[in-house]
């Protein structure tokens, strides 16, 4: 099966810097050894991760049913996408759309 870039977006404070630290440990272990935070800011973590894994598998993986719930609960802003050779992201209308241009914008 052909391999795929995603790139998982995890909003993070002080109060749930534990449960994204627990996420980043899951990918690592079931889906991708390589996934680590590729950039750390005030509003969160990006995370690249290379699989052959389906999208809802990754998500599967990252917040298991076994979880505590208050976990789950406090992850409330995370995105996955497939990354491809090329994407748009919209106007800034979005928060993801603004997450991404403001880090990789277009020429």
């Amino acid at each position: 099966m052909e391999k795929k870039n995603f790139l998982m977006l995890l909003s993070l404070t002080a109060s749930n810097a534990a449960v994204g630290k627990a996420v980043i440990g899951r990918l690592k272990e079931k889906v991708d050894p390589a996934a680590s935070p590729l950039w750390i800011d005030s509003r969160g973590v990006g995370v690249f991760i290379t699989t052959d894994l389906p999208v809802y598998r990754i998500w599967y993986e990252a917040f298991p049913d076994n979880i505590a719930r208050e976990d789950q609960m406090t992850m409330k802003n995370v995105v996955l996408v497939q990354i491809g050779p090329d994407w748009y992201a919209g106007d800034n209308q979005t928060t993801y759309g603004a997450w991404l241009n403001s880090r990789f914008p277009k020429n």
